[in-house]
């Protein structure tokens, strides 16, 4: 929750998930080891019965709340998250998510509301999967403890040798090295490996043997582990490409050991702390908190939902977030499992003498009625885009002006001679985009030239504005396009002899634009007479990341230029842009286009 509030004070607490696959892992091994000890069989049909009775009802009620508030309100938003809704209910959302090249990390639109469920997704293909394991499990290793644990552990080192295989690079997107099922086994292996060896009886007569010395040392150990933790979790960020090779498995092998200490030795003073009745309580509600956070967080996102700070913003998600998961412990988790709602369903069914009102008929009227709800969004979306501004672009990639093979220099009339001034139209909030002037470009004494410019969509919706600005220009713009991408871009049109006067770049609005990037491009560019970089401006923190670069690393080169967006935007107004706070109205682009402007001509 902390993370995703996005106000700094855990960059890494992404890995808050890992914690819990641990802890997963553990718990639902030592009830099948358990069950296997006591009846030496494992029932496969009450194991998952009771696993659907714990999370499919709190489920369901998030959707259909969630899915009902969409439809009513944001039916545009609902229609695209379909698909997500579908893969949600079925439990395969992070297979979803990679199969469509959706980032958990970069979203500059409004992201699904079901976009969180990914990680329930990896636990019920585990809780569907490792039972047929543990009983495989106990055929090979014959219940031999240490034999058991070893396979988990070679799992659990096997899925962290794939995290590391799809490992992104800096800078890059590490949304496949962080949602597979198959990268994320490793926590979920290691708190197996740790209920195969620390079974209650074994954990009894480590408490009983220990000596004041040794639980000083437990005790110590245990301090350590929850110190690394948090440490972990505030200096690494989702850019941090070294926490997908080994990161994973150091961050779970503390949780485990932490969990180890919990158990050995109760009464130290971290111990205490984590089993206080705010945490346990909070532990009781943690799965209805994770459901409806996300959910909430998405209507609520600071400085564009709501015009407050992303700290103010995040007091008011987290008090709606634990109140919508009081309401759904209290009226849903615990009638389900005290079997109150299983009477009142019997009573209902009694009075109103229907013999088949069944809990699976129950859910699947669920399913249509959320299914029901989400076409209806869809209809709406489809009523509104009928009325919607125009897309800010209508393709995923445009590449245009890169025929002539001389370079094009702005033409004046027959006989009149350049003028040495330049005349800039820039719009303000107040003017609306139809009653705009066409930008004209009375270029100055010594005109720039041939003029190509890279970027990402950003670019490319503001194409049209460009080109009228900028007669002859050469764009190059795609959907998606991240700064690791723009080397070779400008290696190819370099490669086709494009002659190249100015060259602009911009990016920084998809992913991190780091250095080398930066540097890379400048070196494919590096006998261009002037080279213009467009700060990104969107409200999103490698944005920011990308134009504190920008900034400080313009002046080092005596050929770039430096059109802050960023902080010019702000004389267009709130006009200048969509939705989504990144892609540009024709308002926004005609100002874009006179930023540029300025800047390559100076």
């Amino acid at each position: 929750l902390i993370y995703h509030a996005d106000i700094g004070l855990l960059p890494g607490g992404f890995l808050g998930v890992e914690m819990f696959f641990v802890i997963s892992g553990f718990l639902i091994t030592g009830l099948l080891i358990g069950e296997f000890d006591s009846t030496n069989h494992i029932n496969l049909g009450s194991f998952w019965r009771r696993r659907a009775k714990r999370l499919f009802p709190s489920l369901f009620a998030m959707l259909f709340v969630t899915t009902a508030f969409f439809a009513a309100f944001r039916p545009s938003d609902l229609a695209r998250a379909r698909g997500e809704l579908t893969a949600s209910i079925f439990y395969v959302q992070n297979w979803y998510l990679l199969a469509h090249e959706s980032s958990y990390f970069d979203n500059f639109a409004r992201p699904s509301p079901f976009e969180h469920l990914w990680s329930l997704a990896v636990e019920e293909q585990f809780y569907i999967l490792w039972p047929l394991a543990i009983l495989a499990l106990v055929k090979v290793t014959r219940m031999r403890r240490g034999a058991g644990a070893a396979i988990c552990v070679a799992g659990a080192l096997a899925s962290t040798i794939l995290m590391a295989i799809h490992a992104p690079a800096v800078g890059a997107d590490p949304s496949r090295a962080y949602l597979g099922t198959d990268v994320r086994a490793s926590g979920l292996l290691l708190g197996a490996a740790l209920a195969v060896v620390l079974t209650p009886s074994v954990v009894a007569k480590l408490r009983s043997a220990l000596t004041s010395i040794e639980r000083t040392l437990v005790s110590a150990a245990g301090a350590l582990c929850l110190i690394t933790v948090f440490a972990i979790s505030h200096y690494v960020t989702d850019a941090s490409r070294q926490i997908f090779i080994g990161g994973f498995l150091l961050y779970g092998s503390a949780i485990a050991a932490l969990i180890t200490s919990v158990l050995v030795e109760p009464n130290s003073f971290h111990s205490r702390i984590l089993g206080s009745r705010a945490l346990v309580a909070i532990g009781k509600r943690s799965y209805a908190i994770y459901l409806w956070y996300w959910p909430v967080y998405v209507l609520t996102r600071p400085q564009q939902d709501l015009q407050t700070s992303p700290e103010r913003a995040f007091v008011l998600r987290l008090a709606l977030t634990l109140l919508l998961a009081e309401l759904t412990h209290r009226f849903v988790e615990k009638p389900v499992r005290s079997g109150a709602a299983g009477r009142t369903l019997a009573s209902i069914r009694q009075s109103l003498k229907v013999q088949r009102l069944t809990p699976s008929r129950i859910a699947l009227a669920s399913f249509a009625l959320i299914f029901g709800l989400t076409a209806f969004g869809g209809i709406g979306a489809a009523t509104l885009s009928a009325q919607a501004t125009p897309p800010p672009f209508t393709e995923t990639r445009v590449r245009v002006g890169f025929e002539p093979t001389t370079p094009i220099a702005p033409t004046t009339a027959a006989g009149e001679t350049p003028n040495t001034t330049t005349s800039i139209v820039v719009p303000t909030a107040a003017a609306p985009a139809a009653a705009l002037p066409v930008v004209e470009w009375v270029p100055p004494a010594a005109p720039p030239g041939r003029i190509v410019a890279v970027g990402d969509s950003v670019l490319l919706g503001a194409a049209p504005a460009l080109q009228t600005a900028f007669p002859g220009i050469g764009i190059d713009a795609a959907v998606g396009r991240q700064p690791w991408d723009v080397p070779a871009v400008w290696a190819a049109i370099r490669a086709d002899g494009v002659p190249i006067d100015v060259a602009i770049v911009a990016v920084g609005n998809n992913g991190h634009l780091d250095a080398n990037s930066y540097v890379q491009t400048m070196a494919i560019l590096a006998d261009v007479p002037k080279v213009v970089w467009v700060t990104p401006a969107a409200p999103l923190a490698w944005s920011d990341q990308a134009t504190a670069l920008l900034r400080n690393e313009t002046p080092v080169w005596g050929t770039t230029r430096l059109a802050d967006w960023a902080a010019l935007w702000p004389t267009c107004g709130e006009g200048a842009f969509r939705d989504d706070y990144v892609h540009l109205t024709p308002l926004g682009a005609s100002c874009y286009a006179n930023t540029i402007l300025v800047t390559s001509i100076q």
